[in-house]
């Protein structure tokens, strides 16, 4: 079982300082850059035929086609997205409509209105006004926040709260997933959970046998099942066998702290601070690609694969790139 390691730990061997700099080499990917915005832009969402983007100022809208900030709409206080509101840490959607997670609790907003439509605190149920993750899950709208995890009940107008008395090994929660099948939470020092509809209550996935980092900040679903992003690097939970990838979760790709994972094609895709990470799952083979690269900025702060396209928010603004295979 691998330690909590530093974000920026030492270089394990010149094996790994290889695969770190075969980005930097002929045949990687060209990224093209779509959006810059004066915040480091938080999150993605595509809803509709537009990709949504949020920030620590707000919302903003990249329409299909556009590119290096053509067309893009951004929403603030004119919109309701004033104060706390406006920091937007998370966009998911629901109903047609974008939830979104801010520093002042959920709020829904309508892209047919271009407004907030509807805004929920503690008072209304919330875990606690800081909330990191919003959006729908199996059928539930959900959020996750820094004293628990929170389910809309039916009506919208009140929330249910899940705390340590109903299971949840540490309150602050930084992502929930559903896969159709089961809800998934992370939490912050607690590692990851699994919610029992029946009981009404979380539980925690034993640590045991593989589980290399505590610390979840980004779940992300494959074939093989949830890939995890972590404080020391990658993690593997093969939901099939209820068991963690051993060979995976001891290894971790990385030492840095991973903050978004996507699946796609035969690849896994990850950002850290320091670049962006591409591993080929059949070879092994790994790439890192930053700002010398192409990319706006080294840091990554959310991914998420749109068909043939890989949508990247750095902390210089979005890029896209064509999703492709490394080579063997």
């Amino acid at each position: 079982m691998r330690e909590v390691r530093a974000a920026a730990g030492p270089l394990r061997s010149a094996a790994f300082l290889a695969a770190l700099l075969a980005g930097c080499g002929r045949g990687g990917p060209r990224f093209d850059l779509v959006l810059r915005l004066p915040a480091a832009p938080t999150s993605l969402c595509r809803l509709g035929d537009a990709v949504w983007v949020g920030s620590s100022q707000g919302l903003t809208r990249i329409p299909a086609g556009a590119g290096s900030n053509g067309g893009a709409e951004t929403f603030g206080d004119a919109a309701g997205l004033a104060g706390p509101l406006a920091n937007v840490r998370w966009v998911g959607s629901v109903d047609g409509d974008l939830i979104l997670a801010t520093g002042g609790g959920v709020a829904r907003f309508s892209p047919s209105r271009r407004v907030v439509v509807r805004a929920w605190t503690a008072k209304e149920g919330l875990g606690h006004d800081s909330v990191r993750w919003a959006g729908s899950a199996n059928g539930a709208v959900w959020a996750g926040t820094i004293r628990g995890a929170s389910r809309l009940l039916p009506g919208g107008r009140r929330w249910r709260n899940y705390g340590a008395a109903d299971g949840l090994p540490q309150t602050h929660v930084y992502r929930v997933f559903g896969d159709g099948k089961d809800l998934w939470a992370s939490s912050i020092n607690g590692g990851l959970c699994r919610f029992d509809p029946r009981r009404d209550r979380w539980a925690a996935v034993p640590t045991e046998h593989a589980l290399g980092n505590k610390y979840i900040y980004a779940i992300g679903a494959g074939a093989e099942g949830l890939w995890l992003g972590t404080a020391g690097g990658v993690n593997l939970f093969a939901t099939r066998t209820g068991r963690w990838d051993e060979v995976v979760c001891a290894d971790g790709f990385t030492d840095y702290c991973v903050y978004a994972v996507a699946r796609a094609g035969g690849d896994l895709w990850f950002g850290t601070a320091y670049g962006l990470f591409r591993r080929s799952l059949a070879s092994g083979r790994q790439e890192r690609y930053g700002a010398r690269n192409g990319l706006p900025h080294d840091e990554i702060a959310d991914l998420f694969a749109d068909g043939a396209t890989l949508w990247i928010a750095t902390a210089g603004g979005v890029a896209t790139t064509i999703v492709q295979s490394a080579a063997p």
